[in-house]
């Protein structure tokens, strides 16, 4: 099956000890992919619940926290389908930006890397070993207008 980038919803900022993003319709069978950006690094997601059904979250282990600003990645795999909203729910209060995205035809969730440059072009490399291989990233930046990414497939 091919990897297909399915939808990612409005993207969810707040102050407070709660996250979230707008109401959409997911497919059961897809894989969510939800990027955390808090702007203290000290602030993590306790929990990530959805206005209806239920579904397991993982966190990938190339989270970088304790770190201002932090970075978070969370995978669900195989979910059950529904609609309805998002939440992600912190240790605490911090401006925070987040996003989910939807993709179908996941296989498997392989592994993460991460990167603390102090440079103001910081990268990343991670080697994929498939001809259909997706590589999905979250990114978070102190006091920066805007970014770019590089080559391949970008959303």
């Amino acid at each position: 099956m091919t990897i297909a980038f399915v939808q990612s919803p409005t993207v969810g900022t707040s102050t407070g000890t709660t996250n979230t993003v707008g109401s959409a319709t997911y497919t059961t069978g897809n894989t969510l992919i939800l990027t955390f950006a808090p702007s203290n690094g000290d602030i993590a997601i306790n929990t990530i619940t959805q206005s209806s059904g239920s579904n397991v979250w993982f966190a990938m282990p190339a989270c970088i926290r304790n770190e201002s600003p932090g970075l978070e990645v969370w995978v669900s795999q195989g979910i059950t389908g529904f609609t309805g909203t998002i939440t992600t729910n912190l240790s605490g209060s911090t401006p925070t930006v987040f996003c989910v995205a939807e993709y179908s035809g996941v296989g498997g969730v392989g592994i993460g890397n991460s990167s603390i440059p102090s440079t103001s072009n910081p990268s990343i490399s991670l080697t994929t070993s498939g001809t259909t291989t997706w590589v999905v990233g979250g990114f978070s930046m102190n006091n920066t207008a805007a970014a770019t990414a590089g080559t391949g497939t970008i959303r």
